[in-house]
């Protein structure tokens, strides 16, 4: 389904508020900021993560939103044709009465130019290697029953091995952070991770007036030498394939990524400002092993992780 240029510049536009409203949270102060747990800067990242997924929706919008009144109103021969075809495929509706042949005629609206129906085309407009990339940002696993009561007990999950499950539960948890932000007003995202300086200060052993500027993004080198950017985010949530295990890593960064391959615009997720922490506990996790940096733009990440014989994940 091919998108018109405006709808593409549309998207990049939106691309780089999300990017500003990123660059500039990380102007805020980290581990002193946090407050029962939460900091402002995770819902300025909640606020990101929404207008990213968003951009699906008019990825795979069709060319002409038509809200329903004016659907079945309409004169033009595309949507009486439309009409005359929902009310065709379901003569058993029809013939109940007018409610049920409403229903028919709202549920192919909703299938034609619902938000829901918009949003799961955006995530196929996608090429199969950028929707891969996405979904392996997303890892996904069956829990047992009793961690449904036992909510603040960790359970390790049980992969599913079945892709297309797997596929329809990540885009069914895309679309429903999208609409929890709407219309539930949920603004947490956990994506950086301003406790760093409460942990670099520990590890460093710094004085309390140290002025030391602690980078709140944390680029963690594990044993084999790759590099996560940011945080993981996790959530439990019920399905019909019980309840599942949802944990977010290397966002929002592989949504920048995904979306600008989609409009095809060059795109480098270290041209996002922002600054990290690295640190390094592939030889050791004592202190003496470990190598800390407090604070490296990202622009400089991928010459800093060469020297430590690290690199962050790629894009394919």
């Amino acid at each position: 389904m091919p998108v018109s240029s405006e709808k593409l510049t549309l998207v990049k536009s939106r691309l780089m508020l999300a990017q500003r409203i990123l660059e500039d949270s990380d102007l805020l102060p980290g581990a002193d900021a946090i407050s029962y747990g939460t900091h402002e800067r995770h819902e300025r990242e909640a606020l990101v993560v929404y207008l990213l997924l968003t951009c699906f929706d008019t990825l795979g919008q069709a060319e002409e939103y038509l809200p329903f009144r004016n659907w079945i109103s309409s004169k033009q021969e595309r949507h009486l044709h439309e009409v005359a075809k929902a009310l065709a495929d379901e003569p058993e509706m029809v013939a109940q009465g007018p409610t049920q042949a409403t229903q028919a005629l709202l549920a192919r609206h909703t299938e034609l130019y619902g938000v829901g129906n918009a949003f799961r085309n955006g995530i196929n407009y996608l090429e199969e290697g950028a929707r891969n990339w996405l979904f392996s940002s997303i890892s996904v696993g069956k829990l047992p029953e009793e961690a449904r009561v036992n909510t603040h007990t960790s359970y390790p999950s049980i992969p599913l091995e079945n892709q297309a499950v797997e596929h329809e539960l990540k885009t069914t948890y895309l679309y429903k952070l999208r609409n929890e932000f709407t219309h539930e007003l949920s603004q947490r995202q956990f994506c950086s991770t301003p406790q760093n300086s409460f942990i670099a200060r520990q590890l460093l052993r710094l004085p309390p007036d140290d002025t030391t500027h602690i980078a709140s993004w944390l680029a963690a080198v594990t044993a084999s030498g790759l590099v996560q950017c940011g945080g993981s985010h996790h959530e439990r949530r019920g399905s019909k394939y019980g309840l599942i295990s949802y944990t977010v890593s290397d966002w929002p960064f592989v949504l920048f990524e995904v979306l600008y391959s989609a409009i095809g615009v060059p795109f480098s997720r270290t041209s996002i400002k922002l600054n990290f922490f690295i640190l390094d506990s592939s030889r050791g996790v004592d202190t003496v092993s470990m190598q800390i940096l407090p604070s490296v733009s990202f622009a400089q990440l991928p010459t800093t992780l060469q020297a430590l014989g690290a690199h962050m994940a790629s894009w394919p």
